[in-house]
């Protein structure tokens, strides 16, 4: 369920870089560590067109990816389980630091990060909204979502429609996404109302606690939308973010 918080970052990744300066071969790595899940890396090759002015990327296959787990000193080998797709076999652990690392057209392309604690505290003051016509006539206008954040980390919030049928709220042209997702907080609260939502039927209320790496490759991009610059990245010879994170999850049902 991680996949809707990341297209927006993904879509960075691919297409902004300084072509004056680009490597016409740069290996780009998607790696998000989510706590208590298997490891799944993906690892494209960017490829410059010839007029210098966009890329393209394609999926790298057939890399010696080693993945070491620095806090116990555990080491594998990840499998590649499609094109450019490489999983772990050991279960990521929380507050555990993770280093990545592989042989790319000459250069050692490496990165680390540590994962999370977990999301503490999370509750909700009601488990349904109700959508009527008119919102003064809504008796469930409000649910207020709450955490402890002691260090003052960034947290996410991200709603997704899980049910097998599809009802919309409203009549639209277009198909509405079945992920909201907030920007990155150190908050402790979040309200959503009956008005925020695309579906009735219930939805995941997931809070993801963040790394500092994912929040400045957000607001880097978010800031920057309309130049072609180098994103930040923790990649060293290399472009993309590797980034741990924690969630936990409650339950919402728009009636």
């Amino acid at each position: 369920m991680i996949t809707g918080i990341f297209i927006l970052l993904l879509l960075l990744l691919c297409g902004c870089e300084d072509f004056a300066q680009a490597d016409p071969d740069q290996a780009v790595v998607e790696g998000f560590l989510h706590a208590n899940r298997t490891a799944e890396i993906k690892v494209n090759r960017q490829l410059v067109f010839s007029g210098g002015d966009t890329t393209f990327s394609q999926p790298l296959s057939m890399l010696h990816i080693t993945f070491v787990n620095e806090s116990t000193g555990k080491s594998e080998t990840l499998v590649e389980t499609e094109a450019g797709v490489y999983c772990s076999q050991q279960l990521i652990a929380e507050e555990n630091t993770y280093t990545l690392s592989f042989e790319y057209a000459g250069k050692n392309v490496r990165a680390q990060t540590t994962v999370p604690s977990h999301v503490t505290g999370f509750e909700a003051d009601g488990n349904a909204l109700l959508h009527t016509e008119r919102f003064s006539e809504d008796t469930l206008r409000y649910v207020n979502y709450h955490w402890e954040n002691e260090y003052n980390d960034f947290h996410l919030m991200q709603i997704t429609h899980m049910e097998s049928w599809v009802k919309p709220i409203y009549n639209t042209a277009y198909t509405p996404s079945f992920t909201i997702t907030s920007s990155p907080t150190q908050d402790t609260t979040f309200q959503v109302n009956s008005r925020g939502f695309h579906y009735y039927g219930r939805h995941y209320m997931i809070l993801y606690k963040l790394n500092q790496e994912y929040v400045d490759l957000y607001y880097e991009n978010s800031s920057n939308s309309q130049h072609l610059t180098n994103p930040p990245t923790n990649i060293q010879n290399g472009f993309g973010i590797f980034t741990g994170m924690s969630s936990d999850t409650l339950l919402l049902q728009i009636l």
